[in-house]
């Protein structure tokens, strides 16, 4: 444990340099936040294993909120589970490869090797298993998050309809930008029926205020939608013709 203490500094950002340059979806992180949650992470999971091995006290709590933490911002991001596997397999990977050079130098016993090397696997399974935990419950209230933040950007093509507000509120809700847009608008007594089928659509944002409901969509498939409208709406459903994403609010 001491020989390793020794080095733990260097290992912790062997394995942060390597999954930030690596794994896709935490390279495409730009700042210095997310390395150092990832630095943060390993350094207190190598730490807290070191403690354990020695048999003293281990704060496992902080470790495992850090795992946690980091599963929830890849969900955040957008990003699947397959970066998280990814820089579970480097940090095992690192980890062992450490952990046996220093056993071998040690000439510990083949036993004493192995019991390492297991308990290793089963830490790091642990460690991933709170990661999982943590990017399913960040999925899980994503829905709402993306609701409120879709129709946030519905007003802001309505009203002040500005390029870098409109491009940072669609990047987060995961609306493709289009080229080109129309506007459909009708009237309606009961949004009810409506809101589920146009919250599945990955092209629509919709909103009903006063009775009015009014659509931004993608010109590629408007008439589609307008279809779909019309078969719902008791009224007239009036469709713009295609516009610059400019000039949805006009």
């Amino acid at each position: 444990v001491r020989m390793c203490r020794d080095r733990t500094a260097a290992l912790t950002a062997r394995i942060t340099h390597r999954i930030r340059h690596e794994v896709a979806a935490f390279a495409s992180h730009d700042g210095p936040q997310l390395e150092a949650v990832i630095t943060q992470a390993i350094g207190c999971a190598v730490d807290v294993f070191m403690d354990a091995v020695a048999q003293q006290p281990a704060d496992t709590a902080t470790a495992f909120a850090f795992y946690r933490h980091l599963g929830a911002l890849q969900a955040e991001a957008g990003h699947d589970l397959d970066a998280m596997q990814a820089a579970h397999q480097i940090a095992t990977q690192e980890s062992w490869d450490e952990l046996r050079h220093i056993t071998s130098a040690m000439g510990l016993p083949s036993e004493v090797v192995a019991l390492t090397g297991n308990a290793v696997m089963t830490y790091q399974r642990l460690l991933l298993d709170q990661a999982v935990m943590g990017f399913a419950a960040a999925r899980a209230e994503q829905p709402s998050q993306r609701r409120d933040t879709s129709a946030r950007l519905l007003i802001e093509l309505m009203t002040r309809n500005r390029p870098a507000t409109v491009e940072a509120l669609a990047e987060q809700c995961g609306w493709p930008v289009p080229q080109h847009v129309v506007v459909i608008t009708a009237h309606v007594a009961d949004d009810t029926e409506l809101s589920p089928a146009l919250a599945r659509h990955p092209l629509a944002l919709a909103g009903v205020r006063h009775r009015s409901l009014v659509v931004v969509t993608d010109a590629h498939g408007a008439d589609d939608l307008a279809l779909l409208l019309t078969a719902r709406v008791p009224g007239t459903v009036a469709v713009t013709w295609a516009v610059p994403i400019g000039e949805v609010h006009h």
